[in-house]
């Protein structure tokens, strides 16, 4: 009878893996680089399949003593998908693979039915009822994901632009990115042309700390609120019935807006990884 589980969130900035026992007690865990399968195949794989072995050997266990439950980014894209489980279904006896979305949703509401917002990369509504899944949103970086951290760095970026351009003054935001490339016009311009939506998302950790102090940093993030408040309307308005929960990097910076209009939705306080193992 296997003892172990592995739960691995594979999400569009980082993966979180974590070694949990048969009551989901959480024994190690460790994180690696974004395991986004559409965006990039070869580096979520690698990710994902890293996490899992350093669990593995780190705990002097095997790769068949161990049940692993997989939530990964880009999951929609049926190919991809595919591709991902024949390879790791080689490797690895026992494993489920489904959406990041999916398992942050039986984190949230430990493995019941319910309704999670995500607030990370990307800004996604998703639930699970009478074991039916439906996910709204998820349309991608740029097209969707209004709010998300993705969203918030192409913002800082383009203010950023007009700034170096002298449309717009410097702000104190807006001089922390520009320093950080050396003030260097070739080096942020070759930067932007090749940037994932996990880079742009790096970005926006910058904002919490000027959040106070600069109006344009004030300004996207009220945007940005915006946004996330009436995409929460929406997916409430769906299934109103459900218990919600948002979830994310960027959950804890919208909750208290989210909550003066919606008071039942809480922060969820189970980690998405711990979700995996659910499956």
């Amino acid at each position: 009878m296997t003892k172990y589980i592995i739960g691995v969130d594979g999400g569009g900035s980082k993966t979180h893996a974590v070694l949990v026992d048969a009551h989901k007690n959480i024994i190690d865990e460790c994180f690696y680089g974004a395991a986004n399968i559409n965006t990039n195949f070869d580096v979520a794989y690698s990710s994902i399949t890293a996490a899992i072995n350093e669990l593995v050997l780190r705990n002097n266990l095997t790769a068949s003593s161990v049940k692993i439950g997989i939530g990964v980014a880009g999951y929609s894209v049926l190919e991809k998908r595919a591709q991902l489980l024949a390879l790791l279904t080689k490797d690895y006896a026992q494993i489920k693979v489904n959406s990041d979305c999916h398992i942050a949703c039986l984190a949230a509401h430990s493995g019941k039915d319910g309704m999670i917002i995500i607030c990370g990369t990307g800004v996604v509504a998703y639930y699970i009822k009478d074991k039916q899944a439906v996910q709204i949103g998820g349309w991608g970086f740029p097209h969707g994901d209004i709010g998300g951290a993705a969203w918030l760095g192409l913002e800082i970026c383009r203010y950023t632009c007009q700034a170096i351009d002298g449309v717009i003054a410097f702000t104190p935001l807006l001089t922390a990115v520009w320093k950080s490339f050396d003030e260097n016009s070739t080096s942020y311009k070759s930067w932007l042309l090749n940037a994932k939506p996990s880079d742009y998302a790096t970005l926006a950790k910058l904002l919490p700390q000027f959040k106070t102090t600069d109006s344009l940093a004030q300004q996207i993030l009220t945007q940005a609120t915006k946004q996330v408040i009436a995409f929460t309307r929406a997916a409430i308005k769906r299934e109103p019935d459900l218990p919600v929960s948002l979830v994310g990097g960027l959950a804890p910076l919208f909750i208290p807006s989210i909550k003066e209009q919606f008071a039942a939705v809480m922060l969820s306080k189970q980690l998405p990884a711990v979700g995996a193992c659910f499956l």
